[in-house]
């Protein structure tokens, strides 16, 4: 059951200016943003930071932003992706994607500024401009697409990862969410396929790591979902 409250006074108020801004920083964009998807997108404000402010305003900052991005992801509404670069792409293709990666071939973002932002770093670090594209994308609509979606590093996500990487995945997914496989995650990787560690060694040491978020859009139907709104220079 959903409660729908109204802020009742200064600190409620406080906190829900809190959330806003942080949840905006968190994303990269500005707060008028993230105002109007906890508003009129979605019921989030009224529906549940403000029925939950006594419980959550007792969390750290990083809780309370990495719970309200779960909640946005739950109640749907306008998702903003990031795709790291050395140019602008305002008109996302398969042509130009590579296969024998992580989770196919696709046009690879994430809802993480901070992670498209690593992705530029690779760029800058050979000369390159590093840029961030930015889309929105209709969730409710990309609830018909046929998705994987995995919520750790698990045996299944090494296991499709390791069969997209070798040419032999099959599958025909549309869209494809999971971790992306950091410094730390890659090195356990390689070590696996090269046959140094064996499975059972590789997930030992990846279930202690927090994915970070990457979704591959694999299809032209799941590409079809992304509205380019602009980009930025690093």
């Amino acid at each position: 059951m959903i409660t729908d409250e109204r802020i009742k006074n200064s600190s409620e108020l406080e906190f829900v200016v809190f959330c806003i801004e942080n949840v905006a920083a968190k994303l990269g964009v500005d707060t008028e943003r993230v105002y109007q998807a906890f508003t009129e997108q979605s019921d989030i404000l009224n529906g549940y930071i403000v029925p939950e402010y006594e419980v959550l305003h007792t969390q750290s900052r990083e809780y309370i932003v990495d719970d309200l991005l779960d909640v946005m992801k739950e109640r749907g509404g306008s998702m903003i992706l990031y795709h790291g670069s050395f140019l602008e792409i305002a008109k996302p293709d398969l042509v130009h994607s590579r296969s024998n990666v992580d989770f196919g071939r696709g046009f690879y973002v994430t809802p993480l500024y901070e992670q498209a932002a690593k992705w530029c770093g690779k760029f800058k670090r050979r000369g390159k401009d590093g840029v961030i594209s930015r889309y929105g994308y209709d969730e409710n609509r990309g609830n018909k697409l046929k998705t994987l979606k995995f919520d750790s590093y698990s045996e299944e996500w090494l296991d499709f990862i390791l069969s997209c990487r070798s040419g032999k995945d099959s599958t025909d997914y549309d869209l494809v969410v999971g971790g992306v496989a950091n410094d730390k995650v890659f090195n356990t990787v390689e070590l696996f396929f090269d046959g140094l560690i064996d499975k059972a060694e590789a997930i030992n040491r990846l279930r202690y790591e927090k994915p970070n978020l990457q979704i591959c859009f694999r299809t032209e139907k799941a590409l079809s979902l992304l509205h380019f709104e602009g980009s930025e220079t690093l």
